[in-house]
């Protein structure tokens, strides 16, 4: 059953884009934290290299990433990068590009349902994504990853022939590493620096005063 509890945490990290619970949910079993954590993207004829620089508190009800991404097209030999921030508190998340000064502004209210589900709906909830998705998972031990021992399992998924190998290492329920090999896409996200326990700086969670923040509806 720990397989599955991990691969929920996965799940939940992967397709809501690193948001948050509601206030009151903890969504990982440390108070604060600052991460750094690389994350390329291999497909055909595009390399994509992600730099992230991480800021969370209050078990991560907030959240603040600063990513620089290069792009990398090899069939048109050019390369360019962009920046972005994403702030995330509570229920809300703006995300914004600092180059231009122009972001937006979104609730995401079906996170508190989700936060306060109890852990035998997520353990239900875990094993029928699996079942969806057409997943095997397995529990493959522990890994050290930036100083910290982690979980990891191995999920294989075939859809219509189809297959993806990910594993996965999580520390307190956030994600250290990805390995994902599939579908012409191979993915390696991995932790390089994690502090924990440490006092964040309030200002990193706060979008700069020239930004021109657009409130949007979600589509959630």
């Amino acid at each position: 059953m720990k397989c599955l509890k991990i691969f929920f945490s996965a799940i939940i990290t992967l397709t809501l884009f690193n948001i948050t619970n509601a206030q009151e949910i903890k969504r990982f079993e440390f108070e604060s934290a600052y991460v750094e954590k690389t994350i390329e993207t291999k497909t055909a004829g595009i390399e994509i290299k992600t730099t992230k620089k991480i800021y969370i508190t209050e078990y991560g009800n907030k959240m603040a990433s600063y990513d620089t991404e290069i792009r990398n097209i090899l069939m048109l030999n050019t390369v360019d990068s962009s920046r972005s921030v994403s702030i995330t508190d509570g229920e809300w998340v703006t995300a914004y590009d600092p180059d231009t000064n122009e972001g937006t502004r979104m609730k995401i209210p079906f996170l508190d349902t989700i936060g306060k589900m109890s852990e035998e709906d997520m353990e239900k909830f875990g094993k029928q994504m699996a079942e969806a998705l057409k997943t095997d998972i397995t529990d493959v031990g522990t890994k050290e990853i930036a100083g910290k021992t982690c979980n990891v399992t191995k999920a294989v998924t075939d859809m219509m022939g189809m297959k993806t190998t990910t594993t996965t290492a999580l520390y307190k329920n956030f994600v250290m590493e990805i390995v994902s090999e599939g579908m012409g896409t191979n993915v390696n996200e991995l932790v390089t620096k994690f502090e924990e326990g440490i006092d964040i700086n309030p200002t990193v969670f706060e979008a700069h005063k020239d930004v021109n923040i657009k409130e949007i509806k979600s589509r959630f």
